[in-house]
């Protein structure tokens, strides 16, 4: 659960959500703490990324040929 290749930004109800993740962050906050969210991008076929920027994410060999 939580993986999505089409929607990198979007936080997965089985994790809790987009505002479980604002209150955990000002939960934080609030005391004196900092979060850092690690992404992966990976897999991005079919993604909007591919169109944002085709030259970082696309479809090709892993040598970087198409």
């Amino acid at each position: 659960m939580g993986y999505n290749p089409a929607f990198y930004f979007a936080i997965d109800e089985f994790y809790g959500g987009a505002l479980a993740l604002a209150s955990f962050v000002n939960a934080a906050h609030v005391n004196g703490r900092g979060v850092m969210l690690d992404v992966v991008y990976n897999h991005s076929l079919g993604s909007p990324l591919m169109r944002i920027a085709p030259d970082v994410y696309r479809n090709g060999d892993y040598d970087g040929t198409a």
